[in-house]
């Protein structure tokens, strides 16, 4: 009978946390204006005359010639300012933080379609240049309360870089306004627009390229391009799978009620050396003020240094996933020829990282010795299309 009850206690016990999960998950979504289910709907809106209709042509370019010089001021100012993060965080737990909380969504949920984009993603690839520029720092220190500053400077940076194409030379001619707004628009776009195609007709077109090149590749670098571009493409994927993972665990963290378990759990969740002993759970407890509250927030700050191990892979991994027999070496010379070390931007113009971002070539960092790691896994489908950057290019292919 006895047994007969603790199963019962059990089952109810399981299903009170999936319900508590459902709920969790749920909420979330909620907090997005369109569902995953629901179709976009365009809302048609009359807008007012912003400027009279009875001012000149040439008042009106003095208007928005203010807004661009205001802009420019404020780009000059700020976009250097991105660098001094770097000194002050780890780059690694920096880029994977704007990551996981800036860019990642739940699939199905399109913010461009209610207009609530944010964080964009190349103000990340722009990140991961600025990164390059000096050693890693190996700070522990959690962001907390700059989370918010980052992310505000980060989008205060962006429409400055946006809005400074406003500053209209003062030698242009007005019938040549036209022909300088369809340059600018044209280097916005540069600067921001990533995917031109869905990521399965991307694969399909870098498969056939690759297809293609076969032969000759393979002859000069020892390795299938073909399966070369799928396994990147599986190890971009398989991002996704590791941050939901490492969601889940600090869901199942959160979600206890006792901070032994708590603090039990959290360490068997990440995969930590050894048994937490008593004297330590003790500790943190003590630390907190014992307060159930801050102690999960102190390990949900915790967790966020790790989540460089979701956006990093082995060499070993890469080839497990490559498949079929290829020299370690030869991996690791194609690998290298996509990532950067730590310094090597050290001399590039900054002002480059936004039409011309060298990490669009190499989006990787070579962190250690067969491991490498990358915070814009987006752009990987369209690495054989970035600016300046084909297969040829890529791997120096003649």
């Amino acid at each position: 009978m006895k047994k007969q009850k603790k199963r019962r206690q059990k089952k109810r016990k399981k299903k009170k946390i999936k319900n508590k999960k459902k709920q969790t998950e749920k909420k979330f979504i909620n907090n997005f204006d369109l569902k995953p289910w629901e179709r976009p709907r365009m809302k048609m809106y009359q807008m007012p005359e912003l400027i009279p209709p009875e001012t000149s042509k040439e008042e009106r370019l003095q208007i928005i010639k203010s807004i661009g010089e205001k802009a420019q001021k404020d780009f000059e100012e700020k976009y250097p300012l991105i660098e001094e993060w770097f000194k002050k965080y780890d780059a690694l737990y920096l880029l994977s933080f704007c990551s996981r909380y800036f860019t990642a969504v739940p699939e199905g949920i399109d913010l461009e379609v209610t207009g609530k984009i944010i964080f964009h993603h190349h103000y990340l690839e722009i990140m991961q240049a600025f990164a390059l520029r000096q050693e890693r720092s190996f700070s522990t220190k959690p962001l907390l309360d700059d989370a918010e500053k980052i992310k505000n400077e980060m989008q205060s940076i962006g429409n400055a870089m946006k809005f400074r194409y406003l500053n209209i030379p003062e030698n242009l001619k007005i019938e040549e306004v036209f022909t300088h707004k369809l340059r600018t628009e044209m280097m916005l776009h540069t600067a921001a627009i990533r995917n031109w195609a869905y990521p399965h007709q991307i694969s399909k077109v870098v498969n056939e390229i690759a297809f293609l090149l076969k032969n000759d590749f393979e002859e000069l670098y020892k390795i299938n391009p073909v399966k070369l571009f799928k396994t990147l493409f599986i190890i971009s994927e398989e991002r996704n799978e590791l941050l939901n993972n490492h969601i889940d665990s600090i869901r199942r963290v959160i979600n206890l009620t006792n901070y032994k378990e708590i603090m039990h759990t959290y360490h068997k969740e990440f995969k930590f050396n050894g048994k937490i002993t008593d004297e330590r759970v003790e500790e943190s407890w003590t630390h907190v003020g014992k307060n159930l509250e801050k102690l999960k927030i102190m390990l949900i700050s915790h967790s966020d240094l790790l989540l460089e191990k979701v956006y990093s892979f082995s060499i070993k991994h890469f080839e497990n996933l490559y498949g079929e027999k290829a020299n370690k070496k030869d991996i690791e010379a194609i690998l290298d020829k996509l990532s950067y070390n730590f310094k090597d931007l050290t001399k590039n113009n900054p002002e480059y990282f936004i039409l011309d971002n060298p990490v669009h070539l190499r989006p990787f960092i070579k962190i250690e010795k067969g491991t490498y790691y990358s915070s814009i896994y987006g752009i990987i489908h369209h690495l054989h299309s970035s600016n300046k950057c084909n297969t040829h290019y890529l791997f120096e292919y003649s």
